[in-house]
C-alpha cells in the first residue's frame, strides 16, 4: 500500500466515508502532485534526452557527456538548461519523457532524437536493463514506426562492434551491384 493509499485509508475511516470516494479523492491528489510537462526548445528537449539516457543507469561518464556535445545542433546553453533542469530534480530518467516529446512536435525530430540515444546508450554493444525499458517508454510517446527503430539498431550494432575489423576480407573491393 502506497503512502497515498494509507493516507487515504486513514482519512475515509476518520470521516466515515465509503471506500470507493476515498479512491477517488486520492486519485484526484495524485494527479495533482503529479510533476507536469515542461515546454522546451527542441535542441533542449534533445539534450534532456540524451542525458537521461545517461542517467538511466546511475554512471555519467566524461566520454558520454562529449558524446552529447558533439552532436552539432546541441550548444553549451542547451546542455546548461538540461543539467538545471535535473539538478532541480524536475527531472529524473523516467517523468522526463512527455516534456521531450512536447520539445520535439515533428517526427523527423523524433526519429533523430531516438537514433542518437540509442547510439549514445548502445556505445557499449548493447541495450539493455534501465536504458532499454527508458528507449522503450520513448518510442511509445514518439510514436516512431518499431521497424525504423530495427533498421537503426542493426546499423548501431554494427558501428559499435569492435570485431567488424577483425580478421580479413573476400576481396579487398566494393561491390554496389552495379556491373
Amino acid at each position: 500500500m502506497g503512502i497515498f493509499d494509507a493516507l487515504g485509508k486513514s482519512l475515509g475511516d476518520a470521516l466515515g466515508v465509503d471506500e470507493q470516494q476515498v479512491s477517488d479523492f486520492m486519485d484526484t491528489v495524485k494527479k495533482a502532485t503529479a510533476p507536469q510537462p515542461v515546454q522546451m526548445e527542441p535542441t533542449t528537449s534533445l539534450t534532456v534526452a540524451m542525458l537521461s539516457m545517461l542517467y538511466a543507469d546511475g554512471v555519467v561518464d566524461t566520454n558520454e557527456v562529449a558524446a552529447i556535445m558533439a552532436v552539432g545542433c546541441i550548444e553549451q546553453s542547451d546542455f546548461d538548461m538540461a543539467l538545471q533542469l535535473y539538478s532541480t530534480k524536475l527531472f529524473t530518467p523516467s517523468n522526463c519523457v512527455q516534456s521531450v516529446a512536447l520539445g520535439l512536435p515533428r517526427p523527423e525530430q523524433r526519429k533523430a532524437c531516438l537514433i542518437l540515444m540509442l547510439d549514445l546508450a548502445m556505445a557499449d554493444g548493447n541495450l539493455a536493463g534501465a536504458e532499454r525499458t527508458l528507449f522503450e517508454e520513448y518510442v511509445a510517446a514518439f510514436d516512431v514506426p518499431t521497424a525504423d527503430i530495427e533498421k537503426a539498431m542493426r546499423v548501431l550494432g554494427r558501428k559499435n562492434n569492435p570485431t567488424v575489423f577483425e580478421g580479413t576480407s573476400d576481396s579487398g573491393t566494393l561491390n554496389l551491384g552495379k556491373s
